[in-house]
């Protein structure tokens, strides 16, 4: 049960609260692979791509897993976070975003909501919003996006996705929907269909790219069927085209695949479908070649149909150190003039003896007439003894002089605790030949209950290259304004500095907030034992349940946290919300002082 699973995954003894203020600045997490990006924050704290520790805990993921879930838990006592808000600047030192997430009591993000920074106003303003939706499972099933409209100051809706899933967990059906202004409603866009066998494998995708309006159905556009040895490797592929004139699927071509003993991928053959011979001709050929069962060698070759042979296409050689990290990656292409191989992609990696990646080099768009990389850049990172990142230096590839030009780099000071307490960025000044400094954040923590440590305040202040010193510019102050038996709040105000004034004026709020809940008693309630009927409603809904409780009360909270609702539950009466506003509302289902269930309902 998914519960059990997210208990087992909790951090012991520290936690980490969110801050709610993140930055907008270029993002260099593109460059780090995923596994990097978790392997170089201590105690598996992502970053949010500029060096910030962002200890709110979004991974993006394509799986049906929770997208986000976070506990924060020390001895008997675990905080389960439900509602969020962060905040963004950018790199001229403005405001830029905020970022509003509520979630289910599985850890996924039921409603998303975003407001920009309008620079007229100096206010911020709706941007857009997404409601999501997921099964007993925690499989996603709707996907609802709306956007704010400046003329009739309300969400319009824009595009709605749905999924459908079989006993295992796999994606059986996906709908696309957009929001047509002229009918109001949603018109389909697309689908994808799917059929598994008993191992779980896909052995049939069928994508229909068009909605037919006259007929009111899905047009087919192509279908892929699958067939896989007894170890489920996939050693067929056929791919068919839809013929619109005979409203029926044709051949159009197909991958056969061999493995070696250790499930290895050895040789994948690609044929088209002739129509006039009404058989299969080869197209390309891949080889592949392993040491130690890392891939070392993929060697491509396309059909010559002249000589009905195979001949060079292009290569990709891999090399590993002693613990199987990646140090090297080569691609080249065939030239047929010079009848030899010649590099369009290189990549290095040096890992330190922990695994963490220290150097990063890159070169790719290999210009072949003058002899030279188009592209590049280099990546240079260091750690403390505890893992935690201290220094982060991005280098870019200078077409000119064929070298690597320093751009940007970021610093960062820990606690004893492995907490963030300072951030520097500082950019490359090439006149000077030499970093200066940018911004610089300074953090604190307090330690909430014996190792839980909750975000305090922090501080952000912008380089004067005039003055040569810090000026201040942003500033947010975290305190606990709500600690129940069942619930803590750690809310705080963030401040914009006037330098006109010289003052503080605050332009938005930051909290987080989180259930209590007993960890030894974390496995004793399933998740979903309740179930809200009708939801979408207008007038009513019903909460059925499973569980018996003592005390079962029903509460309901706006988008903004407002409690609109707090009342005892009967299961056999109906709770009216009639008089509520068209909106989205977060209900929780509660046992005396104890939170059962959260979720979303709908008023319409």
């Amino acid at each position: 049960m998914k519960r059990i699973l997210l208990f087992t995954l909790l951090i012991s003894f520290i936690g980490y609260s969110q801050d709610p203020i993140q930055s907008d600045i270029q993002n260099f997490d593109d460059d780090f692979s995923n596994d990097l990006t978790e392997s170089t924050n201590s105690s598996s704290i992502d970053t949010d791509g500029n060096g910030f520790l962002n200890i709110f805990p979004t991974r993006e993921s394509n799986t049906s897993e929770p997208q986000s879930y976070q506990r924060l838990q020390q001895d008997e006592m675990s905080l389960r976070l439900f509602h969020y808000k962060q905040w963004y600047f950018n790199d001229n030192g403005n405001p830029s975003r905020t970022s509003e997430n509520f979630y289910d009591d599985n850890g996924n993000v039921i409603l998303e909501i975003t407001d920009n920074w309008d620079v007229d106003t100096q206010s911020y303003i709706p941007s857009n919003k997404k409601e999501s939706t997921y099964d007993e499972n925690g499989n996603l099933t709707l996907d609802i996006y709306n956007y704010w409209d400046i003329d009739t100051q309300s969400y319009i809706p824009s595009l709605k996705s749905e999924s459908t899933y079989d006993e295992n967990g796999n994606l059986t059906l996906y709908i696309s929907n957009y929001w047509d202004i002229d009918t109001q409603s949603y018109i389909p866009s697309y689908k994808n269909e799917y059929n598994f066998d008993e191992n779980d494998n896909l052995t049939l995708r069928i994508n229909y790219y068009n909605w037919n309006v006259e007929t009111q159905s899905f047009i087919p556009g192509d279908k892929i069927e699958y067939d896989y040895d007894d170890n489920s490797n996939n050693i067929l592929s056929i791919y068919y085209i839809w013929d619109y004139v005979n409203s029926s699927f044709v051949i159009n071509s197909k991958t056969e695949n061999s493995f070696d003993n250790n499930g290895n991928q050895t040789l994948s053959l690609n044929y088209s479908w002739n129509t006039q011979t009404q058989s299969y001709t080869p197209s390309s050929k891949d080889e592949f070649y392993y040491e130690d069962n890392n891939l070392t060698l993929l060697v491509r070759y396309l059909w010559d149909s002249e000589s009905n042979s195979f001949g060079y296409n292009s290569k990709t050689e891999w090399d590993y150190d002693d613990n199987n990290n990646q140090t090297l990656y080569v691609e080249y292409n065939w030239d047929i003039d010079s009848q030899s191989f010649f590099p369009i992609d290189t990549r290095l990696n040096t890992y330190d003896n922990n695994g963490n990646e220290i150097l990063y080099i890159r070169n790719s768009d290999w210009d072949t007439v003058n002899q030279i990389w188009g592209y590049g850049f280099r990546r240079e990172t260091t750690y403390d003894d505890n893992g935690n990142r201290t220094m982060f230096t991005k280098y870019n590839w200078d077409v000119e002089s064929q070298l690597f030009i320093p751009n940007y780099k970021y610093e960062y000071t820990y606690d004893d605790n492995n907490l963030n307490t300072l951030t520097i960025r500082s950019t490359w000044n090439n006149e000077n030949q030499s970093f200066v400094p940018n911004w610089e954040r300074i953090w604190t923590w307090s330690n909430y209950s014996q190792g839980i440590f909750l975000f305090g305040s922090s501080n952000i202040n912008f380089w004067d290259n005039n003055l040569g010193i810090y000026k201040p510019r942003f500033q947010s102050s975290m305190n606990i304004t709500l600690d129940t038996e069942s619930e803590l709040h750690n809310t705080g105000i963030v401040y914009l500095y006037d330098t006109n004034f010289n003052t503080w004026d605050e332009i938005t709020t930051g909290f987080s907030k989180y259930y209590k809940e007993n960890s030894l008693s974390l496995n004793s309630v399933e998740p979903n034992s309740f179930s809200i009927y009708p939801n979408p409603t207008s007038n009513t809904f019903y909460i059925n349940s499973s569980e018996s409780l003592t005390n079962p009360i029903i509460e309901l909270y706006d988008v903004k946290g407002s409690k609109i609702i707090s009342n005892p539950l009967n299961f056999s009466e109906p709770i009216d919300v009639s008089g509520l506003q068209p909106s989205i509302y977060i209900y929780l289902i509660k046992d005396g002082n104890e939170v059962k269930q959260s979720g979303k309902v709908i008023k319409e």
